[in-house]
């Protein structure tokens, strides 16, 4: 969605809060009622924010009459009743249906901090040492 002209602003708003509405929506199913109400008033307040997002940065730009205390904020991020595993999982729908609805994504993924050893992994972590081997016999490093 482009940025409109002045004039056709007040026309522009209401679609692009019809949009924010509709996310709500799709993410709704992964927050418990109390806990998507706290989720939508961080989320809310965090889009406009500049600067860093602390909580209590995005607490002071919160309206003062709907907003609760910090710590019910906090509490939410902590420990509130919601999955995390859920909420990347309609995420990651609603950016593959906006990007492709339709064919094959091609996905590059980097194991550079995965780890690489142990007994589970078989093959992991054994390479061929260059400097000690020669063309008849071949030295692995593990």
């Amino acid at each position: 969605m482009s940025v409109p002209k002045r004039s056709s602003l007040r026309d522009w708003l209401p679609r692009v809060s019809e949009a924010w509405r509709e996310l709500f929506e799709w993410m709704a199913p992964t927050f418990t009622a109390p806990s998507f109400a706290l989720f939508t008033q961080l989320i809310t307040a965090w889009v406009p924010l500049p600067g860093p997002h602390a909580i209590t940065r995005i607490w002071r730009v919160m309206e003062p009459e709907t907003r609760r205390a910090h710590d019910a904020y906090h509490r939410f991020v902590r420990c509130g009743r919601w999955g995390l595993p859920g909420f990347w999982h309609l995420l990651a729908l609603l950016v593959v249906q906006a990007a492709c609805p339709v064919g094959v994504i091609p996905l590059v993924v980097d194991d550079t901090v995965a780890k690489k050893t142990g007994r589970k992994i078989s093959g992991a972590g054994i390479f061929r040492d260059a400097v000690r081997s020669t063309l008849p016999r071949t030295h692995v490093s593990i």
